[in-house]
């Protein structure tokens, strides 16, 4: 059962994390949604999955604080702005919880991202995983 176990600041607003603690000798596994989507959604089976094969602590990123969509869809208040401020409220928060590297799983606008922190902190990174990753063109391109 996946449960809402720690509450964090992201970007200014309070996000919700869910936090699935294992071996803190091994790479955590943090899963990013895309847009319009949210963690449990988005990871329940995959997540139910991989805990029947590994004790890795998996986190899962509940909601991104994401503002700009292609689509014309208006802002909602106290969002980011730009994607890499985006990826580096997301890193900060990472960097809180008990992990020594990270292997990114992410899917469509959260692969954008998982790109972005895999070049940025690639000490950091242990691997990366992309589930139908998003194109980079145009205001996509981190």
């Amino acid at each position: 059962m996946l449960e809402d176990l720690q509450m964090l600041s992201l970007g200014g607003m309070t996000k919700s994390f869910t936090f699935l603690p294992g071996d803190d000798t091994l790479p955590a596994i943090v899963c990013i949604h895309g847009y319009c989507q949210s963690g449990k959604e988005t990871w329940a089976a995959l997540v139910k999955r991989l805990r029947q094969h590994v004790t890795n602590t998996i986190i899962i990123v509940e909601r991104l604080p994401t503002r700009h969509y292609p689509y014309g869809r208006t802002p909602v208040q106290d969002q980011i702005d730009e994607m890499t401020e985006i990826a580096e409220a997301l890193v900060q928060q990472s960097y809180v919880m008990p992990m020594q590297q990270i292997v990114w799983v992410s899917h469509s606008l959260g692969a954008m991202l998982a790109r972005h922190l895999t070049r940025t902190y690639p000490r950091k990174t242990y691997g990366l995983v992309q589930i139908a990753p998003a194109p980079t063109c145009g205001w996509w391109i981190l």
